[in-house]
């Protein structure tokens, strides 16, 4: 199951059917119809300014299949455009619906063959990124097309750019040119970056994360890349353990000058006296 959130409007998938229900009291607005009448099933919906429908299709013409994502008005269903992948490609994520921009990747070679696609205000492609000459990968190397179609944690879209990270490197494209404006790479040891927010003057605000026995840190980067590394918060050695373990598989947020890390999940065994959650601020 799948659900996203647009203005008063809560969309909701499961087994290929899908249905939008008004937040303030449950009732139903309306189904999200099936298209081209059982070709096209509804897989994952994203939500935020935009309300976003993925759908499988052609999933019984082996070699044909391809995946629909289409925008529908939150309140009427009324479907505004609609954006097809070539055959035999998927969209993996979905990193931004305000401007629109996906990932898509090929059905048999998955995260090894994948692009960021940018999409106009018609549905139609404005940019295709190929990040892999830079060695950026997809989503922290995968593909989860299962649940939820926001939660890429290794990309941050704003200000015409998009933030691309991984596990030992961070660049930054233009959305409009499709060029690389900056880019970091580490020669050492790292456990991941993860971009927060794009800054002014085509800067990125990035998460490094710490290993067992280093803390991470949030730093500022832009045009000219390694050499205009500036940090912005440095973690402390005290809690480096605990972030390790929480961060590396967990959830993150960067608010304000706060950055909060939450877990994946909880064992549920008190004597364990887990942490639900680090807050860190300058």
């Amino acid at each position: 199951m799948d659900s996203a959130i647009s203005g008063g409007t809560v969309a909701i998938v499961q087994s290929m059917k899908a249905s939008a229900y008004r937040v303030a009291d449950g009732r139903k607005l309306y189904d999200i119809p099936m298209e081209n009448p059982g070709k096209c099933h509804p897989g994952r919906v994203a939500g935020g300014s935009r309300l976003l429908v993925l759908a499988d299709c052609a999933i019984t013409s082996f070699g044909k299949e391809y995946e629909q994502v289409r925008e529908i008005d939150p309140a009427t269903g009324e479907v505004r455009w609609r954006h097809r992948t070539e055959p035999g490609r998927r969209i993996g994520q979905v990193l931004s619906v305000d401007p629109v921009v996906i990932t898509t990747v090929h059905r048999e070679t998955h995260a090894e063959d994948w692009r960021v696609v940018v999409l106009g205000l018609d549905g139609g492609v404005r940019r295709t990124i190929d990040p892999r000459p830079k060695g950026l990968k997809h989503c922290g190397d995968s593909v989860d097309t299962s649940a939820n179609a926001q939660q890429c944690r290794e990309a941050v879209v704003g200000g015409g750019l998009v933030l691309l990270g991984g596990t030992d490197r961070v660049g930054a494209y233009d959305l409009g040119t499709g060029k690389l404006v900056w880019g970091v790479k580490d020669e050492g040891t790292s456990y991941g970056y993860h971009p927060l927010r794009v800054g002014p003057g085509r800067t990125g605000i990035v998460y490094q994360l710490g290993t067992s026995g280093r803390a991470g840190r949030v730093f500022r980067v832009g045009p000219g890349g390694v050499d205009t590394i500036e940090d912005v918060l440095r973690l402390p050695a005290s809690t480096a353990q605990v972030e390790f373990g929480m961060a590396v598989v967990g959830k993150n947020a960067y608010v304000g000058d706060r950055l909060v890390i939450a877990p994946a999940g909880l064992s549920g065994d008190d004597a364990q006296h887990a942490p639900r959650m680090l807050s860190f601020a300058p």
